[in-house]
């Protein structure tokens, strides 16, 4: 958790970014199947930010920016070789019984988050 947060805080959260694309990284190499992503997203990226979003609230483009990593890794894309992403996010984070696929929508889990300590 950062000590001090100035006006800027588009560097004070950069490192989680960096956490959460050097893990995706790591496991690019690997050929992962869809079960293997899905459980690889839900396991790892999207439990990496949630200390710092029960205390901040995050931006909302920068909720946008770890989304767009976490979607280009689920359709295994890079920046040399972008691949078409077939389903919006949103209903990729949509429960197993609606359809989706269940991964969780930073923005709403970070304003859970922030709610459960008023």
């Amino acid at each position: 958790m950062p000590t001090h947060i100035g006006r800027s805080k588009r560097h004070v959260f950069n490192f989680i970014q960096e956490r959460i694309l050097k893990k995706l990284k790591g496991w690019k190499e690997k050929h992962l199947s869809f079960a293997g992503r899905s459980t690889l997203i839900k396991v790892v990226a999207q439990t990496i930010p949630t200390y710092i979003m029960s205390g901040i609230l995050l931006r909302k483009n920068f909720n946008q920016k770890l989304e767009r990593l976490i979607c280009d890794f689920w359709y295994d894309s890079n920046p040399d070789n972008k691949k078409m992403h077939w389903i919006r996010w949103s209903k990729l984070c949509k429960a197993k019984k609606e359809g989706g696929i269940g991964f969780r929508d930073l923005k709403t889990s970070n304003l859970a988050l922030l709610a459960k300590q008023v």
